[in-house]
């Protein structure tokens, strides 16, 4: 028994045969608290939004945009450079900029949008400069990023987009455990339709390896559906206007 065991451990750390190596020789063994120290590090020297942005190569504008369209985005550009406080020619810049992938000029315009509009910003306005930050990073959440993120779930606590970058920040930064955690939420409150959903499908069954977690995908919005078919119906509610207190109350507890 000791020796099938022993040698089984090595098959397994070192990879014999047609077993795939788990060990890596070396190295020593990451405790939680060093991992989570590192994470906090990796999370707080990440790159700015500047720096993401300068990393990238800017890519010249689709074939498919021809010279017409191309010199109305610029008359509407000089437009708005002279009425700086028109908030539905920043509003057509955001639109017609991020056709073209200029994600740093869009999210400028989104991000003037939200200042012009002030007590009035809506959490639509937040997600989309969210949205705008990210896609100028390539895909990055930089520190700005998760700050606009987080601001929307000051307003929106449940917001899936919010969530779902706040959990590509936390995959981005070592901690993949905390990742997994938020995307299975998302899938399992779902919507099935919600834009979140299929990038989390895409990236989940790796994230649930790295986080140490044998996972199968859950039926998409199942804890919706459980609270929705626990919960009273519009039938019961209006027939609970005709009961006494006594008989609301045993409602109620049941």
């Amino acid at each position: 028994v000791a020796l099938v065991l022993v040698s089984g451990s090595l098959a397994l750390y070192k990879g014999i045969g047609p077993i795939n190596g788990l060990g890596a020789p070396g190295y020593t063994d990451l405790a939680l608290a060093e991992r989570i120290t590192f994470a906090e590090s990796l999370r707080d020297s990440r790159p700015s939004q500047a720096r993401a942005e300068a990393s990238l190569t800017a890519s010249p504008p689709v074939a498919e945009f021809n010279a017409d369209y191309l010199q109305l985005v610029q008359t509407l550009r000089d437009t708005v450079a002279e009425r700086p406080d028109d908030i539905q020619g920043h509003a057509l810049l955001v639109q017609n900029e991020s056709n073209l992938g200029n994600f740093v000029a869009a999210y400028q315009s989104q991000g003037r949008i939200i200042e012009l509009k002030r007590e009035e910003v809506t959490v639509e306005d937040l997600t989309g400069y969210t949205d705008l930050l990210i896609l100028a990073a390539g895909g990055y959440v930089s520190p700005a990023a998760e700050q606009a993120a987080r601001v929307v779930l000051t307003r929106d606590p449940n917001n899936g987009i919010a969530r779902y970058y706040i959990g590509l920040m936390l995959a981005q930064t070592g901690r993949p455990d905390m990742a997994f955690r938020i995307w299975d939420r998302l899938l399992q409150i779902g919507p099935e339709s919600a834009p979140w959903i299929a990038p989390i499908l895409e990236q989940i069954p790796e994230m649930a390896q790295h986080a140490g977690v044998n996972y199968q995908i859950p039926t998409i919005g199942n804890r919706r559906t459980s609270a929705a078919n626990n919960g009273p119906t519009a039938a019961d509610i209006e027939a609970a206007g005709e009961m006494t207190g006594a008989e609301r109350i045993q409602m109620i507890e049941g």
